[in-house]
């Protein structure tokens, strides 16, 4: 079956590959702007039932139990995403912050914890990472953007993260 180029549709439970690769490839906006557009669009107004395939011009769509999982994936890897390492806050909208300063306390499981942990500071747009600590010391700051706070967890369970911003 051919598709219709005058037609648009949304795919409920498939569409979270494509959000998934956004947020890998760290377009975090676009994926921000995928999570909203999906949460619109997709599911039944005023509540969290999403539909097999809706249109973007309203009405309902099908509904598919599926499609109930993409939201909370979604906001699950915005917040972590444990992959080769762990990334925390990667999707994080920069509205959540906006203080000066930001605090993290993180404390992984005895088993299976990685070795490295990556803390991403979404900070307010025109702001800057100035400098980060873990545990009391100098941490590396890395990441596309110098916004991630890198930490080898070398055997250790909890770290007290600080970051200061301009």
């Amino acid at each position: 079956m051919r598709a219709n180029p005058n037609g648009r549709a949304i795919l409920g439970f498939i569409s979270y590959g494509y959000a998934l690769e956004l947020l890998r490839l760290d377009r975090v906006e676009e994926f921000l702007l995928f999570i909203y557009a999906h949460r619109y669009h997709d599911h039944t107004p005023g509540t969290w039932t999403a539909g097999e395939v809706a249109g973007i011009t309203g009405g309902t769509a099908t509904f598919c139990i599926p499609a109930q999982q993409t939201v909370p994936l979604l906001v699950r890897w915005m917040l972590a995403l444990d992959e080769e390492r762990l990334y925390l806050a990667k999707g994080l909208p920069r509205e959540w912050v906006g203080s000066g300063k930001v605090n993290a306390m993180i404390e992984l499981a005895r088993d299976g914890a990685p070795r490295e942990v990556h803390l991403k500071m979404r900070l307010p747009v025109g702001s800057a990472l100035q400098s980060a600590t873990v545990n009391g010391r100098a941490a590396t700051i890395g990441g596309a953007h110098a916004d991630t706070v890198v930490i080898g967890t070398s055997g250790a369970r909890r770290f007290s993260v600080v970051g200061v911003y301009v």
